[in-house]
């Protein structure tokens, strides 16, 4: 009797089960379903855990900052007075990797990071170089006994201060020309910005403080780790003054424009009008670079802009010879432009080529002067070490009528450099340069210095001995 009970419960049973096998297979999927899903969100709380931290520690070094500049300080920690962190953050030894404290979420999950938090030995950066040699010059030049040279050292300083804010520095303890001058002196020193700008190739960028003039090619290569030869092209066009200057570059053209001083004298302007000047360079093909300036120094006694040494002033002002005479004007006001071009000889070196003119404008027009000058500069690599180069150049007035001052600093004048009744100064140089390794360049040159003078002209410059032989050790680091 009990067979028939339990046969009609088993049949029962497979019934249901049978019905409802589709059942089941979807609720275990609906379960794996939702095992992934918390899997997902565990790690998903998982990474806002890690970024709530890193927002924490973010809060408790703002907080720390705002303290200290509430107590007068700088906007950045002293380096024996870490700042303070929260209880979750654990104290952790110094770590000389190039490590960065995000400054955003988005930082922290992959974005560029920021420099506004790196410790102050990594927003530092040191550079410079130094060059001594041997020179011997003819007779009426500045070495006829021959010298041993300290011939430059110049150390430049780079400090990140923030997002797009840096500042610059450059300590100049020896120049050629200036070696009993035992004071470090500055050269440029500026604060520099450098937001990015939709549609500019580079980032824009605004220098304020002290600078070299944007004018011109050989600003760029004057300096003994740079130039090529010992000596600079007679004309060495080049000045340092105080302003305000703004570059960038569109379309593969670099653009500088500054206002500044135009004066010779540092932090003082002796009138009212300004200098300005405008330069811009660039590849219209791959070998062939041109670059282009303008500069207007402003009224003004002594200029910042030099030409070999030597500031636009008017006419027998500053001392120096004049035949015809010395301008009664205290303040002359002069236009410059120059063109420049480098044409490359495929990985081998290069042809350098410039030419300008300034005109001087005195309120007397009897002493206004025309003053053209060039440079030619073929270089080409003997090895990947040696190079051979020269360089013909040359500035005057080129009038037997009107001469101006030129003295070939820092090696032509010597004994006499004619003052202002040169008519013009012309350089030969050839030289030879060899770099052991990368950060050391030895040069040798022999050049010779031409000066001739105006018809008026009581001096001689004739049977002149301005030469150079000499060798120059130029060491980087």
């Amino acid at each position: 009797m009990m067979r028939r009970p339990v046969f009609l419960f088993g049949a029962i049973a497979a019934v249901w089960s049978v019905g409802h096998a589709p059942l089941w297979a979807d609720q275990q999927d609906d379960l794996a379903e939702l095992k992934q899903l918390i899997k997902q969100q565990q790690a998903g709380l998982e990474k806002q855990q890690v970024l709530i931290q890193r927002l924490t520690d973010k809060v408790a070094v703002l907080e720390a900052t705002r303290q200290d500049q509430t107590r007068g300080n700088v906007d950045r920690p002293e380096p024996d007075r870490p700042l303070k962190r929260q209880a979750s953050a654990p104290e952790q030894p110094v770590n000389l990797s190039y490590e960065e404290v995000p400054l955003t979420p988005q930082a922290a999950v992959g974005a560029p990071t920021s420099v506004a938090f790196k410790d102050w030995y990594k927003r530092i950066q040191v550079s410079g170089f130094g060059a001594g040699g041997f020179v011997w010059t003819g007779q009426d030049a500045e070495r006829p006994n021959s010298a041993f040279l300290n011939y430059q050292a110049l150390l430049t300083v780079n400090a990140e201060i923030w997002e797009s804010v840096s500042f610059m520095a450059e300590l100049e303890a020896i120049r050629i020309g200036d070696e009993n001058d035992a004071s470090v002196d500055t050269r440029q020193v500026y604060i520099h910005l450098t937001p990015h700008l939709k549609g500019y190739d580079a980032p824009f960028g605004i220098k304020v403080g002290r600078f070299f003039i944007p004018f011109g090619e050989e600003h760029r290569w004057q300096d003994a780790n740079t130039n090529s030869l010992i000596t600079n092209s007679a004309p060495w066009p080049t000045g340092v003054d105080e302003g305000i200057l703004f570059h960038g570059r569109v379309k593969g053209v670099t653009w500088e424009a500054a206002l500044m001083d135009g004066t010779f004298e540092r932090g003082v302007d002796d009138d009212l009008d300004k200098a300005v000047a405008l330069r811009f360079s660039g590849n219209p093909f791959k070998r062939l670079r041109l670059g282009a300036s303008f500069l207007r120094t402003g009224t003004t006694g002594s200029s910042a802009f030099k030409f070999g040494g030597g500031t636009l002033q008017a006419v027998g002002r500053g001392g120096g010879t004049s035949s015809r005479g010395i301008s009664p004007s205290i303040k002359v006001d002069s236009y410059l432009y120059e063109f420049g071009a480098r044409y490359a000889l495929s990985k081998n070196g290069y042809v350098d080529a410039a030419f300008g003119q300034a005109f001087v404008n005195d309120p007397s027009p009897n002493f206004d002067r025309a003053i053209s000058y060039f440079y030619v500069e073929p270089l080409y690599h003997l090895t990947s070490r040696l190079y051979v180069v020269s360089r013909f150049s040359g500035i005057g007035t080129f009038d037997d009528a009107k001469g101006y001052r030129f003295n070939g600093a820092p090696f032509a004048g010597g004994t006499s450099d004619f003052g202002f009744d040169t008519k013009s100064l012309l350089r030969w140089a050839i030289g030879l340069g060899y770099r052991p390794n990368p950060r050391t360049l030895v040069k040798l040159e022999y050049s010779m210095d031409d000066f001739q003078v105006i018809k008026s002209s009581t001096l001689d410059d004739t049977d002149e001995d301005r030469q150079l032989l000499g060798a120059l050790m130029v060491v980087e680091f």
